[in-house]
């Protein structure tokens, strides 16, 4: 049952806003079952409360661990999220190119894409979004990837991706 306390530390954060509940089923959960994600789900929370260098040391924790072989390549999104946060923008393209390589989805062109966007490649990312990941995916990641993707080339197209975000997220 231990994804289901995950999901629950996850709803006391990120729903109610109870940063202590959520960290107590955060710690048990990482000594009873130790795994990476209890880690970013920590340094969330530590950002989200402001304490910015227990994020960054609980971010570091994370990577070092998914970086290990064991994991392959489970934890790439993560990392090239975390890679995009440091601007290291030629490793995280790197990391969506080699996923891209190896199971090529809209999910994982919507990384390159945004990707691209993020290191300044707005044309690129614009090619990739339109090519590979415009009308094959509905995840609310992607839309809201392309909405700021388009912002500078559509507006209108860019406004529709942002709402379509936000109404996968924010159901009425």
């Amino acid at each position: 049952y231990y994804y289901a306390l995950k999901g629950i530390a996850y709803i006391a954060y990120a729903k109610d806003e109870d940063y202590a509940a959520a960290k107590t089923i955060l710690n048990f959960l990482d000594k009873n079952h130790p795994i990476p994600d209890y880690k970013l789900m920590l340094a969330e929370i530590a950002g989200l409360e402001g304490n910015d260098k227990e994020e960054e040391s609980l971010t570091e924790a994370f990577y070092t661990e998914v970086s290990k072989p064991i994991y392959g390549n489970m934890y790439n999104k993560y990392i090239l999220e975390i890679e995009l946060d440091n601007k290291n923008f030629e490793k995280a393209i790197s990391i969506a190119e080699n996923e891209v390589k190896h199971r090529a989805t809209p999910q994982t062109y919507d990384l390159l894409a945004w990707t691209y966007f993020q290191a300044g490649n707005e044309e690129k990312a614009v090619a990739i979004a339109k090519e590979f990941v415009e009308d094959k995916t509905f995840e609310p990641d992607a839309s809201y990837h392309l909405g700021f993707v388009y912002q500078n080339t559509n507006k209108e197209k860019a406004l529709a991706y942002l709402l379509e975000a936000k109404a996968i997220c924010f159901p009425s």
